[in-house]
């Protein structure tokens, strides 16, 4: 009986061999792919941070590209603001002897800013202003926009009717009109055309039309 066993020994121990091989075998590929994914997997993550930092890079430059933009902003507005604001302030001290003072409130609203028109007087915001008050502002805003042009050569603003009907004549601020005018006139160098019938409003070289 042990000879028996003795005689299939060698078989058997060939075959725990070729057994014991092809597990290796099989072992080292399974590692051979491992390894590869891994590689890959490694490869991925650095293409990854890589985008990743120039993602960050990149959105970097554009919030202060965007700060950039937004402190030139402000700037210009701030500049236009004064611009206005002298004007405007400007011809209601020569017409009202107890002014208001105009301002322009900028407000972001939605990704866009718009302009909010403020009278104070006392440093306290006034809600509700009269007409002659409104006329003054709209007409000082319209030359505040001509001034502004970059285009104009000779600037000459043509008026036609514009204080009569609304600037009140009582306390004289009509007759008030036409210093506001050659004040304008002597600072800023512009030229009026008005068209009017309002004695109070003549003002240098006249022509009657009949």
């Amino acid at each position: 009986m042990v000879s028996v066993l003795l005689k299939y020994i060698p078989n058997a121990l060939g075959a725990i061999v070729t057994q014991q091989r092809r597990y290796k075998l099989n072992l080292k590929k399974q590692m051979k792919a491992l390894e590869e994914k891994w590689m890959d997997a490694l490869k991925f993550s650095k293409s990854e941070k890589e985008n990743l930092r120039k993602c960050k890079s990149q959105l970097n430059d554009l919030i202060q590209a965007q700060e950039i933009v937004q402190e030139a902003a402000e700037e210009v507005q701030q500049q236009v603001h004064k611009h206005i604001a002298h004007i405007v302030n400007k011809c209601l001290q020569v017409i009202f002897p107890d002014p208001y003072e105009f301002k322009i409130r900028f407000v972001p609203k939605r990704g866009k800013t718009d302009a909010e028109l403020v009278f104070t007087r006392d440093g306290k915001e006034i809600e509700k202003v009269g007409g002659g008050v409104i006329v003054i502002v709209a007409f000082a805003l319209r030359l505040s926009s001509l001034l502004l042009s970059n285009k104009i050569i000779a600037p000459v603003m043509i008026l036609d009717q514009p204080f009569s009907g609304d600037v009140s004549k009582d306390g004289g601020f009509l007759e008030r009109v036409p210093e506001m005018l050659l004040l304008l006139t002597e600072e800023f160098g512009i030229q009026f055309i008005q068209v009017t019938h309002c004695e109070e409003l003549k003002l240098g070289k006249i022509i009657k039309i009949k």
